[in-house]
């Protein structure tokens, strides 16, 4: 499987596509540093959205949660030292919000959305807590984002705490599509 990750100036983006240039079947990936802020050592909290989650989806939210947990301990965070520093992080936590769904094609306004929600119910710890915390919202089959050809992508918002709306915190977050397999996830 081929695959293109672009970082750009306050956000990444992973392209799913063919690359070229190497060998037939292998990973072929791309890079671009725009050098925006870097979370070295990232915490993560994995956010299920849709009813899709509330059934026996597969991959599971078990599933890919214990992926992930073997990506930040595992060589490919080891390997992110040479991207600014980055190393291992750790998984906070995840949750699912299976009372809503992502509209059929979704933007960041969309995700972020979501994510003020939990923050300001209290469902996830804010981002004044922990400036390292990366969102990560795994999204159900069938959806897609404004731009098809992104299968995943990294930013951030501005959040203001609803108890006290001068307190205002960078929130980083991401997306990634589900194309039903733990390998496309």
């Amino acid at each position: 499987m081929n695959s293109i990750i672009k970082l750009a100036t306050g956000s990444g983006i992973a392209k799913a596509g063919a690359a070229g240039g190497g060998p037939a079947g292998a990973a072929t990936v791309s890079m671009v540093d725009g050098g925006g802020p870097v979370i070295t050592t990232p915490d993560i909290y994995l956010i299920f959205w849709g009813s899709f989650w509330a059934g026996t989806p597969i991959p599971s939210a078990a599933a890919i949660t214990a992926a992930v947990q073997n990506i930040l301990m595992g060589p490919y965070m080891s390997a992110l030292l040479q991207y600014r520093g980055v190393g291992h992080g750790m998984l906070l936590g995840q949750t699912s919000v299976t009372t809503s769904n992502p509209p059929a094609v979704f933007t960041n306004a969309n995700v972020s959305a979501i994510i003020q929600g939990l923050l300001d119910n209290g469902t996830l710890p804010e981002p004044d807590r922990d400036a390292r915390i990366l969102y990560v919202v795994v999204m159900p089959p069938g959806v897609q984002f404004t731009n098809p050809s992104l299968a995943g992508e990294h930013t951030f918002f501005t959040y203001s705490d609803a108890d006290n709306p001068a307190d205002s915190r960078i929130a980083h977050f991401a997306w990634v599509n589900n194309g039903g397999t733990l390998d496309a996830i």
